[in-house]
């Protein structure tokens, strides 16, 4: 509201209050009522105008705007304050619970890897394409495994599979690369293989027997399915 406006209902009141000259003429008891009528908006018309004016005379003084301002501009920093400090409390409860869900998560694909594998009464790893995948999938999710594995007649082997290892420091030799699969029969040799990211890397029995310094037996030809059959389930889940 302006003061155009506050200037239009004091001319309103002036002209209200000629009715008073008609009240003395006619003394009618309509004409009575709505005199009383205009008397009453005449006096709402007062109060607004007074109200107006304190209003406009608020917001036309400097002081009181700089005052106002200064207030809200307070206020305002109060408030992204406490907006600032429940954003890093909810982004600290999100990145413990994060850590919590990936624990568990990885515990339970654990829990399913084992219950997958193929074991024999004694619970030793042997071959079959609930291991060979199963060993995939932990070399893809984590990147490295150990398995305590038999040939089903009288050898066990333990063998530690590591897949993409982290590369610290030194030149490699013997042909060595960071993303190649490393398989190491414990106490008896290991050799790292090549895997391309095309997922065409299938190796030959030979040839793996030979990389693994292995013999022409029932044990060692074992092995190489073995590891034949990992990195066919690398290929197929996606190196």
């Amino acid at each position: 509201m302006n003061k155009e406006n506050i200037g239009y209902y004091e001319s309103s009141i002036q002209t209200s209050r000629n009715a008073e000259s008609i009240k003395d003429a006619r003394k009618d008891g309509v004409v009575a009522i709505k005199l009383w009528s205009l008397e009453k908006q005449i006096e709402d018309l007062q109060k607004e105008n007074e109200q107006l004016k304190k209003t406009v005379k608020t917001y036309e003084d400097p002081e009181d705007l700089t005052l106002m301002y200064m207030y809200c501009g307070e206020k305002l920093k109060e408030k992204i304050e406490k907006l600032q400090q429940e954003n890093e409390r909810l982004k600290n409860t999100t990145f413990k619970i994060g850590i919590g869900c990936e624990s568990s998560i990885k515990t339970t694909l654990k829990y399913y890897s084992k219950s997958m594998m193929n074991l024999n009464a004694c619970e030793e790893v042997i071959n079959g394409t609930g291991t060979f995948e199963t060993i995939a999938r932990n070399l893809l999710e984590d990147g490295k495994c150990i398995i305590g594995w038999t040939d089903q007649e009288m050898d066990h082997r333990d063998i530690l599979f590591t897949y993409h290892p982290f590369h610290l420091a030194g030149g490699l030799q013997r042909g060595l690369r960071w993303n190649d699969l490393y398989v190491s029969i414990i106490g008896h040799t290991s050799a790292g293989f090549l895997m391309e990211p095309n997922g065409n890397n299938q190796k030959a029995s030979g040839y793996i027997r030979e990389k693994l310094r292995l013999d022409d037996n029932h044990c060692d030809r074992e092995i190489c399915k073995l590891v034949s059959g990992v990195i066919e389930y690398i290929d197929a889940l996606g190196t």
